[in-house]
């Protein structure tokens, strides 16, 4: 279960990591797309758990 959750807190990082390469220059896209990663995860985390 260790091993999941490590692949799992990568997987997340990657993603913010690679938005703001992406959009490092233009901050208001940068948050906007770090916004939309968070909502993202909050709301599988919550599914998860309901499920």
């Amino acid at each position: 279960m260790a091993a999941v959750s490590l692949l799992a807190v990568i997987g997340f990082m990657m993603s913010l990591l690679i938005g703001d390469l992406a959009h490092g220059d233009d901050r208001q896209r940068a948050e906007a797309v770090t916004t939309g990663i968070l909502a993202s995860s909050r709301r599988s985390r919550r599914r998860c758990c309901l499920t």
